[in-house]
């Protein structure tokens, strides 16, 4: 199984179901579900493959402090990888059914972000990020953090939108410049080598991780953004 093949399953999965609301529920907006389903059903997948091997994942948590240097996490990893897959499986199911839109694709945004930026550091751990990379990436995040929880539509639009451009300006400076990097790329300095997002059941390369939490980033923006439009499964009419 390859990255490809698994987003080619989850996409046909969330086609089919996408085109039952359509159909059967009079769900018209298909492009948003489209997302709304892709996202829900590969974040509860990700979820169960976790739940699979919650160890293995508890081990991985131990790659991760040890690359950033927080090793005093070490003895909750197991309690944090629960919490983790829990988060996955019922953000996804919540999703999936349009429970809650609001809350729901906001703390889905808010995971999304973390998780780019945890593999995004691991990534380029390889060039080894310099202080205007962090800045840069934490400023981003809080924009995001604090679009997410607010409650003003037109402030919450804005301040997404800012994190998101800031989000932009960050992967085109790493894409084209050598700004926010002390040397060029060496894969012996990466931290961790494999992200251990789907446990056992696929190896991801660093970049692939990467550019697959970017694209999900993306959409979880865009659900975030339209969430009044996301209607429960079992209240469409």
């Amino acid at each position: 199984m390859t990255i490809t093949k698994l987003f080619t399953y989850i996409g046909l999965i969330a086609l089919l179901i996408t085109l039952l609301r359509y159909f059967l529920q009079g769900y018209k907006r298909v492009v948003l579900s489209y997302m709304q389903n892709f996202v829900g059903t590969l974040f509860i997948f990700s979820g169960f493959v976790k739940a699979v091997d919650p160890m293995g994942t508890s081990i991985k948590m131990h790659e991760y402090f040890e690359a950033m240097h927080i090793e005093f996490f070490n003895p909750i990893s197991t309690p944090l990888t629960v919490v983790m897959l829990i988060a996955e499986l019922t953000l996804g199911v919540a999703l999936l059914t349009g429970f809650k839109p609001k809350i729901t694709t906001s703390l889905l945004l808010l995971l999304n972000v973390f998780f780019l930026l945890l593999t995004g550091y691991t990534y380029l751990s390889g060039y080894e990020p310099n202080n205007a990379f962090f800045f840069v990436s934490i400023s981003a995040f809080a924009l995001i953090c604090f679009g997410a929880i607010i409650e003003h539509d037109k402030a919450r639009m804005w301040s997404l939108i800012a994190g998101f451009l800031m989000v932009g300006v960050t992967l085109f400076l790493m894409r084209y410049t050598t700004r926010l990097f002390t040397h060029p790329f060496d894969i012996t300095k990466m931290k961790v080598t494999d992200c251990g997002c789907f446990g056992d059941f696929i190896k991801l390369k660093p970049w692939e991780t990467f550019y697959k939490d970017v694209a999900l980033t993306i959409m979880a923006f865009i659900l975030a953004l339209r969430y009044a439009f996301i209607k429960p499964v079992m209240r469409l009419r």
